[in-house]
């Protein structure tokens, strides 16, 4: 599965559902990815748009941000086999790296969009071993990446680790009122 499939799958619900547009799409981690491909898909349809802690979408090694801080033996631990569209972790079967091509290829700017871009700015969780602070840093400054959506873009930095939708749902509700207000 690639991120047209998801985006489909996405399209079938809102139209079985009966839920007419605009919508504005609220995504956190790689649902931030895929909200993002939906907002570049359907930009007439999208009312705004909110990226919870999502990196950066590139097939650049020096714009990834785990492989541009860790070393190689660092990153290929880290990543195992889980990227594997066929890995039994991988429940919905996708292919991440045909995913972040696809995506990739499908950025353009977003023009009359609102887009506000969360960021984490603490790393809680981080193993110990690893370069927790340089990871942290490269981060808030790849996922600043996401302000070429368009001059509507806005990085909000948050006192939150990466699930800020359960640490601080309030900063996250106040962020889409923002979001809605601007439309």
């Amino acid at each position: 599965r690639w991120a047209a499939d998801i985006l489909a799958d996405l399209d079938a619900l809102l139209e079985a559902a009966n839920v007419p547009g605009p919508y504005l799409l609220v995504g956190t981690s790689t649902g931030g990815q895929f909200a993002t491909y939906h907002a570049l898909q359907h930009p007439d349809r999208t009312a705004g748009l909110v990226i919870l802690d999502s990196d950066w979408i590139s097939t650049d090694p020096a714009e990834d941000l785990f492989q541009s801080v860790l070393s190689p033996e660092e990153y290929a631990d880290f990543v195992g086999d889980g990227d594997h569209w066929d890995d039994p972790e991988n429940v919905e079967h996708i292919d991440a790296a045909a995913t972040i091509r696809e995506i990739e290829a499908a950025l353009h700017p977003l023009p009359g969009v609102p887009v506000r871009i969360l960021t984490a700015t603490r790393a809680d969780g981080c193993p110990p071993e690893w370069p927790c602070a340089r990871l942290l840093e490269r981060s808030i400054e790849l996922q600043g990446m996401w302000k070429t959506l368009g001059p509507d873009a806005v990085q909000v930095l948050v006192n939150s680790a990466h699930a800020m939708h359960d640490e601080v749902p309030d900063v996250v509700v106040s962020e889409i009122l923002l979001a809605l207000a601007r439309r």
